[in-house]
């Protein structure tokens, strides 16, 4: 796996965040530096936009953490990463579980919001359960990650008292983790095809991580906390001094960026489908994370004082909540020009870190999913009388585990492979009506992988 390297200045709120959590419990800093990006597209809160000429950009984080349980120290960095955003209050948690039905009556109520789970192996496999609560949840996902301005969804009379819930502008920051093992086991070739871990930076360190003695704690950690706490609460405040934020990277920034893409399509064309997908929508991080950086840093909070009292000043750009009447009013917008050196940060991780490690990781969790499906037809047609059993039997008979779309590129794999024969059945039914029945035989139990 590549390392992620983090070159911002120390006094941004990331890597504050790295170590004062690190100094406190060790781990992966990768962890941390996770705990950080969500915490900062809690602030962000859909107030931020990057206007691009492919679409507005809003920088919401959704994030991955894969670790060994134990071992890796993701559950400490996630209980870290909740005590933090309650201490700064700020954010609006979603459940830890819910119906696809509970979840857009949340997002109706608070249309920003963040979800946090330190064991998503459970809602993923929930997601691919052929008629269970949560099947569909995917495509509502892939929606929502998408910052859509307007969803409406049919609900039941019960819980919505109505036909359907609307839900506008919606932003969700999430930050779930697994271990290696249930990664494996509860993702599917589906999940990338239809874009969802796309979505997703995946987070996977290597190595061992660092062990820091267990002491008694003092005052100094206690502060140090705190200090972490309003830092975050400042930046929270900053940003909802406005109620749009327009960030904007440089020309050369932009000029960076199109070289990249262009040298990446070049090479992608020897790239699978699934690779293509995967790059297409991480390289939307490259301006997510740079907005993000950019917030964390002091020069952020410097420019926003200014560009506030300027608005304040000028008398015409102010509006007064009714919300927040208690407080100071809000500007409307402001325009903000992200600094090169975030911009280039986050490229750098994008490039070298988050694009290597989701298709390295992806490409063994779909080898692994396919062992296992061609497995399990493999013992079904062993189990059958003459090893035989016609489409429609086998897919009934699959159909908990694996999804009919998903069944027919299995089937074309062990057919190309000679471990199956497929075959069409003409025959007549009870009232004569002739049928096509296609029949699949196993005629080699060879290994595919």
């Amino acid at each position: 796996m590549p390392e992620l390297k983090i070159n911002l200045e120390e006094d941004n709120f990331v890597q504050e965040y790295i170590s004062t959590y690190m100094e406190k419990s060790g781990g992966f800093p990768e962890f941390k530096y996770s705990g950080a990006l969500t915490a900062l597209s809690i602030c962000a809160d859909r107030r931020i936009h990057l206007p691009l000429s492919f679409s507005d950009v809003i920088p919401n984080i959704w994030t991955i953490l894969i670790g060994q349980s134990s071992f890796s120290g993701k559950s400490t960095a996630f209980d870290e990463f909740l005590d933090l955003i309650q201490s700064a209050g700020i954010g609006n948690k979603l459940p830890d579980s819910f119906s696809r039905q509970s979840l857009i009556e949340c997002l109706a109520e608070t249309p920003t919001a963040y979800y946090a789970n330190d064991e998503v192996g459970g809602l993923l496999k929930e997601m691919h359960k052929k008629g269970g609560h949560l099947n569909g949840l995917s495509d509502d996902l892939c929606k929502y990650y998408d910052n859509p301005k307007v969803i409406h969804k049919r609900l039941t009379k019960k819980a919505g008292g109505g036909d359907t819930y609307t839900a506008n502008n919606i932003s969700m920051s999430v930050l779930m983790a697994t271990t290696p093992l249930n990664f494996k086991n509860s993702t599917e070739p589906t999940d990338l095809e239809s874009g969802l871990l796309a979505r997703y930076l995946i987070v996977q360190p290597e190595g061992t991580p660092e062990y820091i003695d267990v002491s008694i704690s003092t005052i100094g950690t206690a502060e140090q906390t705190k200090a972490l706490s309003d830092r975050l609460s400042e930046i929270w405040t900053t940003t909802h001094r406005f109620e749009n934020l327009l960030f904007i990277p440089s020309t050369e920034a932009l000029e960076r960026y199109n070289h990249w893409q262009r040298s990446l399509r070049e090479h992608q064309k020897q790239e699978s489908e699934d690779n293509l997908t995967l790059s297409s929508r991480l390289r939307i991080y490259v301006f997510k994370l740079a907005g993000l950086y950019y917030i964390g840093s002091r020069q952020f909070i410097k420019d926003a004082n200014l560009k506030y009292q300027d608005l304040k000043a000028s008398g015409g750009n102010i509006a007064f909540l009714t919300d927040v009447a208690d407080k100071e009013p809000a500007a409307y917008q402001a325009v903000f020009n992200i600094p090169d050196c975030y911009f280039d940060e986050a490229l750098g991780h994008v490039k070298d870190y988050f694009l290597p490690t989701s298709s390295r990781l992806l490409a063994d969790s779909i080898q692994q999913n396919d062992s296992n499906h061609i497995n399990a037809v493999i013992n079904i047609l062993k189990r059958a009388a003459e090893n035989t059993l016609s489409r429609s039997q086998l897919s009934r008979r699959l159909s908990k585990y694996v999804h009919t779309a998903e069944l027919d590129r299995i089937l074309e794999l062990l057919q190309d492979e000679g471990i199956i024969q497929s075959t069409i059945d003409s025959s007549a039914d009870k009232l004569g009506r002739m049928r096509n029945t296609q029949i699949i035989c196993l005629i080699d139990e060879k290994e595919v992988y």
